[in-house]
């Protein structure tokens, strides 16, 4: 399984609920040298995943209003071979998150307290994995340097 630090480029594909959470993402990679890309589903299906063997696809779901998210999932899940399913890491309300394909098995619940879905407590999960992603990759990064 192709491991998440390893990643060379991020696509991240966000509902507008996290859209804020995107651009944070985005703006952490970046500021470490890591290529990111922000998506939002008028742009998903025209981009070639396989282009780049070392490219990861970071999903951010939630809200109400992600059927088109959810319809791109299932048509990348169609189009993937499965050896690359390690490939799509997915950020999910738990409401959400019986809508994605059984396919995909990198899920992480972003509702902090069990029935009680904020928008606030999901920005804050989703800021909480950019800091941890953030603080392994520049980890790794400098251990391979030594």
């Amino acid at each position: 399984m192709k491991n998440i630090l390893s990643s060379e480029e991020y696509l991240i594909y966000y509902s507008y609920q996290l859209q804020s959470s995107a651009e944070f993402m985005s703006n952490s990679l970046n500021s470490i040298g890591i290529k990111t890309s922000l998506i939002n589903h008028a742009y998903f299906n025209g981009i070639n995943f396989m282009e780049n063997s070392n490219k990861t696809v970071l999903a951010m779901i939630s809200g109400p209003d992600n059927e088109s998210i959810i319809a791109d999932l299932h048509n990348l899940k169609n189009n993937f071979k499965k050896e690359n399913f390690s490939n799509v890491f997915i950020l999910v309300s738990e409401k959400q998150q019986e809508k994605i394909p059984v396919e995909f098995q990198n899920i992480a619940n972003i509702d902090i307290i069990k029935n009680w879905p904020s928008f606030v407590q999901r920005n804050i999960a989703v800021s909480i994995f950019v800091g941890q992603l953030y603080s392994n990759i520049v980890k790794t990064t400098f251990n391979k340097r030594k």
